[in-house]
């Protein structure tokens, strides 16, 4: 490689991590997209994933905390494979975290699939009935739905 040309490459790096410094991902119910949808309760999805969440009211069902918790390991890996082609091909460092939110993304979905990954108290049969499903966490979707990410400029 010619001095120019690792020049270039480096400046690139540099201007990629430099970036990468000033951003972050929120993963769940990001402010600037979460759902608007408001539930015939007059709850918002804020407000009933947030109940959820906490077990304020209801039987806590961690569908963000504990999903991420569960699969750290693998999101550690995931982010570092992401920042290695931040370093080696250029990547830019905004794409590299918007594919870990999305990566993030679909360990929620797999919550909400699996009963909280077989961890989340069962309905009561009371409600199934109310309800005529037997999902947990899940009437109409809207909740799931609106689970997604964003990047986010400091």
């Amino acid at each position: 490689m010619k001095p120019e040309e690792a020049l270039k490459k480096l400046n690139l790096y540099k201007k990629n991590l430099d970036k990468a410094l000033s951003l972050s991902v929120a993963v769940g119910l990001p402010t600037e997209k979460a759902s608007s949808k408001v539930y015939d309760s007059g709850l918002t999805v804020m407000e009933v994933g947030y109940k959820h969440e906490y077990g304020i009211g209801v039987p806590m069902r961690s569908w963000l905390r504990e999903p991420i918790h569960l699969n750290q390991k693998k999101i550690l890996k995931f982010t570092q494979i992401q920042f290695q082609k931040v370093i080696q091909d250029g990547m830019d460092s905004e794409k590299a975290l918007a594919r870990v939110g999305v990566y993030v993304e679909k360990f929620i979905g797999e919550a909400f699939e699996t009963g909280g990954y077989g961890q989340w108290e069962a309905l009561k049969e009371s409600t199934k009935e109310a309800k005529g499903s037997s999902a947990i966490l899940v009437d109409k979707g809207t909740l799931k739905q609106s689970i997604s990410s964003a990047v986010r400029s400091d």
